[in-house]
């Protein structure tokens, strides 16, 4: 992998974690940081957005659009949007700059027409014609059932002391009954028995005497019901015709036509009545409805107040989370007062990097400056980012949604944060970086000026990280701290000082609800001095090794305080250390390094969880870093060398860079106090290679660094051949014509172990050591005989 573009500095160690898609992302402090996709180049984080603002101009309008419809009559009767026609207005009639536009029903009327095409070059308003969606030429007849609505007497007349009677008579009526009220002699009333039926025009009431009385009249007010409709004519009618009624007085009827069922398409026929409806006049009816009007007005395309300006985007396809975008330069405002008939933008590209693929440009609509449109995207041409272009969007088709190219992004949110401009690439001082929850954390600042900020990026977006997004973890005065390391752990964020450990959760908007909570007293040495197994967290502080819970803080290394407490650990040297645990033999081994040593770890502290012991491991070479790999299905522990390579522990060599090369190994016990028990016996229990492999065996008294030569002797057959230089074990299988090594080599080892001599052997220590080449290295126990642990 090479980096394209994207450079860092500085000392720390890279820090990686992958987000929602494919890309890894690694960050040190000393950069924006590098995104990797697994394959090819790497490129830097996020991209950057302009440096240098827009400059606008406008070109006088000297012709304009239609920028609006008004509907000033609806009419009836539409059984289908009319077509739209626009002429007039200073272009001939077929010219291809006329407007467009589509109108939309309500009620059976036009309730309005939308602009689908502003056109261009109008001196004068021009006129629009509706046509179609109506049938013609049909008329309908209407059949009524009249019966009595009221009776009202037009004169009381006088005498009629004995009462009065009253009939009906005309208009078809039938069967209508009423009674004559009398008062004083005088009618005063007529009310209504049965109001009959079968009238299809007015009746006339007559008022008789019983015996005498005279001179009194009523007039008949009739309701009548539609009981019939016949409909002829007419053509162009379509489906379902509805039938419109009208009357001076009354309402309340419904009925429609069936034009599709008629055996000449298009005529309306088979006439239902949905409601009969109540009339005092009778009423008329009509499938004809009446006709729409609209006007046009008209102004240039641009005219007004417009915000502008431009962000670049690179070319990560659509399925990966892209393209990525860059923050939105400076805004600037362009006036259109008389109006304007294009915007021409100039941009300059300084500072754009490798990953701007296109730039996009965006304004707002006349006037406001809440929401951005998209004018333009403008893909490199011959590798070369465009730098000018000339705008003729106007205002209608702007705002458009159904326009090839358009979106649409709000400067700020409903909640007030960004959003035009939180597409800022990340910290370049933050030397640690995770994947928790939906979102990239940033910390672990490298330059001391935002000690305990955590910074975050928005949601799926890890390449995108405002710089509001933040949240700072807060110190009581006189204990200040700093944060060295952010740790993804279940539904908690930990968050580690030097010397505190802070659990950190969020719902959904860490600047709005994130609680921040303090875990524990004790913290990192940096921020690769933690790992974790199976559900528990192990880090290394200043103070030893311990266990952490995500509330509970439990002490390991008591039985190797020492190593803290008396300086045998160089913690000048401690930016190179690291804990990892290994999988496979269930160990947390601490990486460190002694002030003898080099600046990056040869030797490792070893704790196992199984059986709650210490030791320590010595390496032949410097080793890096560590991380538990999926390497044929299993969970294997390899290690990253000082001299580039990668290697995996317990098999044959895996150098991913050089090729391959043989592994020194190396170990050595512990000091051993020498007893006066005679039989001094080291046995080596191994598994037996395929090919030869020498297993050195020396001794080390009393502490001290180099062995002691010819201490060790055994050359009995079993595979323990002496040398000035110790004992070699050949693991090899088939070392022997006589049968297969069985895995077991024995060794004797000298030692004066008198009490009273000031020149005696007090403690004894074991070193093993070889080269790995094909062959893996197991040894499975090493036996000691004439000592005490």
């Amino acid at each position: 992998m090479k980096i394209n573009g994207a450079t860092l500095t500085g000392t720390t160690k890279v820090s990686l974690f992958k987000g929602r898609y494919k890309y890894i992302y690694g960050v040190n402090g000393g950069g924006r940081g590098v995104r990797w996709s697994g394959e090819g180049d790497a490129e830097p984080i996020g991209v950057q957005a302009p440096t240098v603002a827009l400059t606008m101009s406008t070109t006088a309008s000297t012709a304009n659009i239609v920028a609006a419809i008004q509907v000033v009559a609806s009419g009836s009767g539409f059984f289908q949007p009319p077509t739209v026609t626009f002429s007039g207005g200073g272009l001939t009639a077929g010219d291809a700059r006329h407007a467009q536009g589509l109108a939309r029903l309500k009620n059976g009327g036009v309730g309005n027409i939308v602009i689908t095409k502003t056109g261009s070059g109008y001196t004068s308003r021009p006129q629009i014609a509706l046509s179609g969606g109506r049938g013609t030429g049909a008329t309908v007849t209407v059949g009524v059932d009249g019966s009595l609505g009221a009776v009202i007497p037009t004169n009381s007349g006088s005498g009629y002391t004995n009462g009065a009677t009253i009939s009906f008579s005309g208009g078809g009526l039938v069967d209508a009954i009423g009674e004559v009220d009398i008062t004083d002699g005088r009618v005063s009333g007529v009310r209504i028995v049965n109001p009959g039926s079968g009238a299809t025009t007015t009746s006339t009431a007559t008022i008789y005497a019983v015996s005498g009385g005279t001179s009194a009249s009523a007039r008949c007010i009739m309701s009548y019901a539609v009981t019939a409709l016949t409909v002829t004519g007419g053509t162009g009618f379509a489906a379902t015709v509805p039938v419109t009624f009208s009357s001076i007085s009354g309402s309340g009827a419904a009925a429609y036509c069936n034009a599709a069922a008629s055996t000449a398409p298009g005529v309306p026929v088979d006439p239902v009545i949905t409601s009969r409806g109540a009339y005092f006049v009778k009423p008329t009816a009509s499938v004809l409805g009446t006709p729409a009007r609209a006007e046009s007005l008209i102004r240039a395309p641009m005219r007004g107040s417009y915000r502008c300006g431009y962000r670049y985007v690179d070319n990560t396809p659509i399925s990966e989370g892209g393209p990525i975008p860059s923050s939105l330069s400076e805004l600037v405002t362009i006036e259109a007062g008389e109006g304007a008939s294009a915007f021409v933008w100039n941009w300059a590209n300084t500072g754009a990097d490798a990953r701007a693929a296109a730039v996009e440009l965006w304004r707002t609509s006349a006037n406001q400056a809440v929401v951005l449109y998209r004018v333009a995207l403008l893909e490199r041409a011959g590798g070369v980012l465009h730098s000018t272009y000339a705008d003729t969007i106007d205002e209608a088709t702007l705002i458009d949604s159904t326009r090839d190219g358009y979106a649409l992004m709000p400067i700020t949110l409903p909640s007030g944060q960004l959003n035009a401009y939180r597409f800022s690439t990340p910290p370049t001082d933050m030397q640690d970086a995770c994947w928790f929850q939906d979102r990239a954390w940033y910390g672990a600042n490298t330059n001391g000026t935002r000690p305990n900020s955590l910074l975050f990026s928005e949601i799926d977006e890890p390449e995108s990280v405002a710089d509001v997004n933040e949240v700072v973890i807060q110190n009581n005065t006189g204990s200040q701290d700093r944060v060295v390391a952010i740790i993804p752990y279940g539904a908690i964020l930990i968050v580690a000082q030097e010397r505190h450990m802070y659990r950190l959760t969020y719902v959904s908007q860490p600047v709005i609800d994130a609680a921040i909570t303090l875990a524990g007293y004790r913290g990192l040495l940096n921020k690769r001095c933690w790992t974790t197994f199976e559900g528990g967290l192990y880090c290394v502080d200043s103070f030893g090794m311990y266990a952490f819970d995500g509330s509970s803080m439990e002490p390991l290394s008591v039985a190797v305080d020492d190593y803290w407490r008396d300086g045998i650990i160089d913690f000048s040297k401690s930016a190179n250390f690291f804990v990892q645990a290994d999988p496979g033999s269930r160990v947390i081994r601490f990486h460190y390094c002694k002030s003898s040593d080099g600046t990056t770890p040869t030797r490792a502290l070893c704790y196992s969880l199984a059986t709650k012991t210490w030791w320590e491991e010595t390496t032949p070479q410097a080793l890096g870093s560590a991380a538990v790999l999926n390497i044929g299905g299993k969970q294997s522990l390899v290690y990253g060398t000082s001299g580039g390579s990668i290697v995996k522990a317990t098999t044959s060599t895996v150098d991913m860079f050089s090729g391959s090369t043989a592994i020194p190994y190396e170990f050595r016990s512990g000091p051993l106090t020498i007893t006066d028990e005679p039989t001094r016996q080291i046995g080596v229990l191994y598994k037996p290679t395929a090919t030869t492999s020498d297993l050195t065996l020396r001794v080390h008294y009393n502490n001290s660094a180099t062995y002691r030569p010819n201490a060790v002797d055994s050359d009995r057959g079993d595979g323990a051949v002496a040398s000035p230089a110790g004992v070699v074990i050949d693991m090899r299988t088939a070392r022997s014509a006589l049968g297969d090594s069985t895995g077991y080599s024995t060794a004797r080892y000298s030692g004066r172990a008198n009490d009273r001599s000031a020149g005696a052997d007090r403690h004894v220590a074991v070193n093993l050591s070889g080269t790995q080449t094909s062959s893996p290295i197991v040894l499975h126990g090493v036996t000691i005989g004439g000592v005490t642990a």
